[in-house]
């Protein structure tokens, strides 16, 4: 994973979606979401980060490997507090950052802070 300075402490990002892949299909829709709650978050709409963590919460319990994901994905799930949810992703983030470095087969995942 590279590591590069910059916006939101603890968002990852990447350039072009669809560059990365990890070898497990649902960390492949589980990235998507995460970048998709990201975006929803910069763009300060809350229904929809709750609504995308909704969904990565399905993804999570099929992967079966996440427990501490899980739990920062339900709790952003459950709340529709802009400022909660952007300090709950934080925490997304950081049980998220082993899942994706450690399975990438292809691309690059980038760690902003």
């Amino acid at each position: 994973m590279n590591h590069k300075k910059g916006m939101m402490k603890g968002e990852m990002m990447q350039q072009k979606m669809g560059e990365t892949q990890f070898n497990d299909a649902n960390l492949n829709k589980a990235y998507m979401h995460y970048i998709m709650i990201n975006k929803a978050l910069v763009k300060s709409q809350p229904k929809k980060a709750q609504m995308m963590s909704k969904m990565l919460v399905d993804i999570l319990n099929n992967y079966g490997k996440a427990s501490e994901s899980l739990v920062a994905a339900n709790k952003l799930a459950e709340s529709d507090n802009l400022e909660n949810q952007r300090k709950i992703f934080a925490e997304l983030t950081i049980s998220m950052e082993p899942l994706f470095k450690d399975n990438i087969t292809k691309g690059k995942v980038y760690k902003n802070f």
